[in-house]
């Protein structure tokens, strides 16, 4: 799957300003494959789905950038399994 790390905030929901940037470690999934192989040739299909909300480790994945468009950002590759859990719709 293919995720795009929100952007960071630098400052905490009252207004108080961070004296350290904080490091993004949310993303959002822009783009999935069919699933995952077994030995056996069992296909299992992905827990996430395009525009899920994502928990993303500090390591890991692989980088590419977007090379269409300016707009095209840097973008994460990420097994399945790399991810350390999904976010809530109120927790976005």
């Amino acid at each position: 799957m293919c995720c795009a790390a929100f952007g960071i905030r630098p400052r905490d929901p009252p207004g108080i300003i961070l004296s350290e940037a904080p490091r993004s470690n949310e993303g959002t999934v822009i783009a999935v494959g069919p699933g995952f192989r077994t030995q056996d040739g069992t296909l299992l299909p992905m827990n996430v789905a395009v525009g899920d909300s994502v928990y993303l480790p500090e390591y890991g994945g692989v980088k590419v950038n977007g090379e269409s468009t300016e707009e095209d950002g840097e973008y994460t590759i990420y097994r399945e399994d790399e991810l350390l859990g999904t976010l809530g719709a109120d927790e976005v």
